[in-house]
């Protein structure tokens, strides 16, 4: 039993899988996908699509790789260490902090991101724990003395924290479109606009020597590679954008879309009816109906619910939208299953028949989600330890300094070359 709201486990074949869906979306971590699709002309209907999660990982790390960003990053996880690694530094941050550094790990999407904004938002605590009595004593012992030394001279420069402040606000709305498609709930239809919108947040960041043309082409790169144009078609479907003005290039791929799942009867049909929807006619053009896929809205529901209750006038491109928009665009789901399967079925209990394996995999995957239902905290992948508003306060408040402090503080730790060579032979 689960609750109503939540989607079960779906026990299906490749047979009923072609029944379901007209058109199927593949994903790229599958090995034989290449010999599925070297038959394209047997199954014109298939698409293919890189994981979204995958992709954005890939661009965040890029975009780290910066000369600029990687040693900043590269001081920042000097000072988690010596802060988290010994006991007596541990303690007397926690004397400033409610807050606990958190550590990079390889679970996680671009877990360095997360560290590094924990690191910001403790910028006072790490200070004052520097500059406390009880740290100068710690400091004085000779096998500290080096690493101490090291960590004094990061946090209390100002450059140091400019340029984490810098990467923070540049990767703020990837990583945001990256918890979206990295859960369980669709999100073909979010994609295309969130790109557009990190596209034009890069332009406006705060960035030294012209590297925003460098992060630009960076992250177009990666979306030319991940664009596909279920993309525009999910965008086009989207109740949010109605009415929104389309590119050439948007008008291409839904038409290219729409081919692939569509016959030529059809295919004229749901122009016409995509005309009707832009429109604003009929029941989309009442501001109550179209309201309901705000998220905001207290009776919020999801876009392809809309599409299944209030498509009846367009019969052809709410068939074509329910499918589109209930897709997930990334592998996160597919791979939360398969460590499900792996903790049931492994070396110990390799004995198991798939019959047994899969009904225990759909009794500990129910189970979680009762769990995850009535604690959802507990079981959050993205849980933040403190409001949206104060972390949004403290990093405008950072994001501020940067056009105080920059022309003074700017060169401070580029010329200190004895902090960069003690944090590399660490």
């Amino acid at each position: 039993m689960v609750h109503p709201t939540m989607s079960p486990p779906i026990r299906f074949s490749w047979k009923g899988m072609c029944q379901l869906h007209s058109s199927l979306l593949l994903s790229h971590t599958c090995l034989r996908l290449k010999d599925v699709m070297a038959h394209g002309c047997r199954f014109p209907w298939l698409f293919t699509l890189h994981c979204t999660a995958h992709s954005l990982d890939l661009a965040c790390e890029k975009l780290g790789g910066f000369t600029y960003f990687k040693d900043h990053i590269a001081m920042g996880k000097k000072v988690i260490r010596v802060l988290t690694n010994h006991h007596f530094t541990s303690a007397l941050f926690k004397t400033q902090s409610k807050l606990f550094l958190l550590k990079p790990g390889d679970t996680r999407f671009y877990s360095a991101y997360i560290a590094v904004r924990r690191l910001l938002l403790c910028k006072n605590a790490v200070q004052k724990t520097v500059v406390s009595t009880e740290w100068a004593s710690w400091a004085d012992k000779a096998e500290y003395k080096n690493k101490a030394s090291t960590v004094s001279r990061i946090v209390l420069n100002a450059s140091f924290w400019i340029a984490l402040a810098r990467f923070i606000i540049l990767l703020r709305p990837i990583v945001r479109l990256l918890r979206l498609v990295d859960s369980n709930m669709p999100s073909m239809s979010k994609v295309y606009p969130e790109c557009c919108e990190i596209e034009k947040h890069i332009q406006n960041v705060s960035l030294p020597a012209d590297m925003n043309q460098e992060v630009a082409d960076i992250f177009r790169d990666r979306w030319d590679k991940l664009h596909s144009p279920l993309h525009a078609l999910g965008y086009l479907l989207e109740p949010q954008f109605q009415g929104a003005k389309l590119g050439a290039e948007v008008k291409a791929d839904y038409r290219k879309a729409l081919k692939k799942m569509l016959s030529s009867t059809e295919y004229t049909k749901a122009l016409s009816e995509i005309t009707k929807f832009s429109n604003k006619e009929g029941v989309f053009g009442d501001p109550d109906i179209m309201s309901l896929t705000d998220e905001n809205h207290p009776d919020h529901i999801p876009t392809y619910q809309f599409w299944a209750e209030y498509g009846d006038e367009v019969p052809t491109l709410s068939k074509v939208a329910q499918k589109v928009t209930a897709m997930t665009s990334s592998a996160g789901a597919c791979e939360r299953n398969w460590s499900a399967y792996d903790f049931i079925h492994c070396k110990k209990r390799n004995k198991l028949t798939p019959e047994r394996a899969n009904d225990l995999v759909f009794v500990f995957s129910n189970l979680r989600l009762m769990k995850k239902f009535k604690d959802p905290e507990k079981f959050a992948d993205w849980v933040s330890e403190i409001e949206p508003e104060q972390e949004e306060a403290l990093l405008q408040e950072e994001g501020d300094e940067i056009e105080l402090e920059e022309g003074e503080a700017a060169e401070e730790l580029a010329d200190d070359s004895d902090v960069e060579s003690a944090v590399d032979s660490d």
